[in-house]
């Protein structure tokens, strides 16, 4: 009896080393759009790109710009504490109905407190539709668009064309039918995340610039506090000045009238008064300005 044969599956599942290389070129990517020094063992890093970007104008968000082929960005994106932008890839995508890919984020930029949303899978196809003579041919300019998210405490730097900010891997399957992949697209994401001006306030996105508009507002709030703190501590010197003052001027006075009274008192003193009498005016005299001299004391530590 023949043993039974085991039929092997023609699909190699996940697409490494050479078989990655082979499928890039006109497979997955358009020529020319990507980068074989972004491939890496087992996918492939997915670049920002320098148009495509929706990105904030200066510290305060006041508005937002749009950078397309006409004017693409060459500095760096920089991303503040709150702030939000939504961006291309560099790579545009072209990919047979045998290849699916998985998306997957970078740890580097999640360790600057970078929240990166996008879709997770890329579907058979994606990237092609059907031209006049019924062929599968690659789109002018499909790419992937993802949003951007500074919710760490420091701003995020990036640089347009050579920042890795995604990592591909792709997969052989059986043959999908060929069917018109339904993208979100630029336009749609540029009006349902931002309003269509060319200096645009965040729409969908409101929700980071609320967080970022209450930590202001706390900010603010907490700077007040710390100014009245501040300009009570003023007032409450001052009144410790004026009751030290008050103190050190009714002590001065009593103390004049008092040595005034001694001095009277020694002054009609008969000659003949012995030393006891004389110790215990005197000595009362010394008590008593020490006793005021105590007070002024501590009226004045009650300052510092």
């Amino acid at each position: 009896m023949r043993p039974k044969r085991v039929r092997v599956s023609p699909y190699r599942g996940l697409l490494a080393g050479t078989a990655l290389r082979e499928v890039l070129n006109h497979r997955v990517f358009v020529p020319g759009t990507w980068d074989p020094a972004n491939i890496r063992g087992a996918g492939y890093d997915i670049r920002l790109s320098a148009t495509g970007m929706i990105a904030p104008e200066g510290r305060n968000d006041d508005a937002t710009r749009y950078f397309t082929s006409k004017n693409p960005r060459h500095l760096p994106l920089i991303l503040e504490h709150g702030q939000t932008a939504v961006v291309s890839s560099e790579e545009r995508f072209c990919l047979d109905f045998d290849i699916a890919g998985n998306i997957g984020l970078k740890f580097s930029l999640a360790a600057q407190g970078l929240l990166v949303l996008t879709g997770m899978a890329l579907d058979p196809g994606y990237g092609r539709q059907l031209d006049d003579s019924g062929a599968w041919v690659a789109m002018p300019d499909q790419r992937l668009h993802f949003v951007l998210a500074n919710v760490g405490a420091k701003s995020v730097a990036l640089t347009p064309g050579r920042e890795r900010i995604a990592f591909l891997q792709l997969f052989q399957i059986e043959p999908a039918t060929p069917s018109a992949i339904q993208s979100l697209g630029w336009n749609a994401l540029s009006e349902s995340l931002f309003d269509s001006s060319e200096t645009a306030r965040p729409g969908g996105l409101a929700y980071f610039r609320n967080v970022k508009d209450i930590a202001l507002k706390v900010d603010e709030l907490e700077r007040k506090v710390q100014d009245a703190s501040i300009s009570v501590d003023k007032i409450d010197k001052a009144s410790n000045y004026v009751v030290v003052f008050g103190v050190f001027l009714v002590a001065i006075t009593i103390l004049g009238l008092v040595l005034n009274a001694l001095t009277s008192a020694i002054g009609h003193l008969p000659r003949n008064a012995n030393w006891v009498q004389d110790l215990l005016i005197y000595g009362a005299t010394g008590a008593y300005t020490i006793g005021v001299l105590c007070v002024v004391w501590l009226a004045v530590r009650r300052t510092k």
